[in-house]
């Protein structure tokens, strides 16, 4: 009988290359004891699944994505993982950053603080009127009914 029962395939995983010191600043824009840091700070460590990725190699594979905006798929080529994994790692490590925004992303609220941001901005960048900047990203700021130019 058991000559005719199907027998699963075994999954064969592939080596995760990884990101090491060598690498780490150029491939996440982070510095190893940076990317310990935040792994920490978002991702508690009973967040991973039996056997699974570790809470660093979820950061790695976020900080991978946002840092050099590509594609899943090559992201999970480059640090082992299926591009299924990646993409729900992505989008898991991005709920928990999202959930602690608040803690991180901080604009002027106050006018004294608005004018010695732009004051600052104009010094060191020579960016009239600006008050803060995010980096390759375009969100939907919801424009105040206050100084909303």
């Amino acid at each position: 009988m058991a000559e005719f029962m199907p027998i699963r395939q075994r999954n064969i995983y592939s080596v995760r290359s990884g990101i090491n010191e060598r690498n780490c600043k150029e491939l996440l824009r982070f510095n190893s004891e940076s990317v310990d840091f935040l792994a920490a700070q978002f991702i508690e460590e009973s967040d991973t699944r039996g056997g699974g990725i570790s809470r660093r190699q979820q950061m790695e594979i976020f900080l991978r994505l946002v840092g050099d905006a590509g594609f899943q798929s090559g992201v999970a080529q480059y640090v082992g993982v299926h591009r299924t994994t990646a993409n729900k790692t992505i989008r898991y490590v991005m709920s928990r950053v999202l959930e602690q925004s608040h803690n991180w992303i901080r604009f002027p609220t106050t006018d004294e603080d608005m004018t010695e941001a732009k004051v600052s901005w104009q010094r060191h960048f020579r960016s009239p009127s600006a008050i803060g900047a995010l980096y390759c990203t375009q969100i939907d700021i919801q424009k105040p009914g206050l100084q909303g130019e």
